[in-house]
């Protein structure tokens, strides 16, 4: 992707810089939250029952080096409830009255998803 956008003349800015991926998280940082707040969203993650035929998808959230992850991707923190992915989609967490995280609905320019947390 970055071919298609630089010119010849900007290869020596892209020599041993970051990475696509590494530049996008950067222009999408978002707030600072304590790992005491992240460990709250770890967990496994199943979508909520569909039509017939729809097979069960699901995922798991895990904390590593003070950030939350998704496989080896990073979900970044918008406030203390809401993330984004690296593709764009957006990650709202839901809370019960004691403030546990009962799941998560994923935002897609095409629509959406709910997950409940299976734990």
């Amino acid at each position: 992707m970055l071919e298609g956008v630089c010119e010849e003349r900007d290869a020596p800015h892209l020599v041993g810089g970051m990475t696509e991926y590494q530049m996008l998280l950067q222009s999408m940082e978002g707030v600072k939250l304590s790992v005491a707040t992240l460990v709250r969203f770890e967990g496994t993650y199943e979508l909520r029952e569909g039509g017939s035929g729809i097979p069960r998808q699901r995922f798991t959230l895990t904390v590593a080096n003070d950030q939350l992850y998704l496989g080896a991707l990073r979900l970044v923190p918008q406030s203390e409830t809401s993330f984004r992915w690296y593709e764009g989609s957006a990650f709202d967490f839901s809370l019960d009255e004691a403030g546990n995280v009962t799941g998560v609905t994923r935002m897609f320019a095409s629509g959406y998803s709910q997950f409940f947390r299976k734990r």
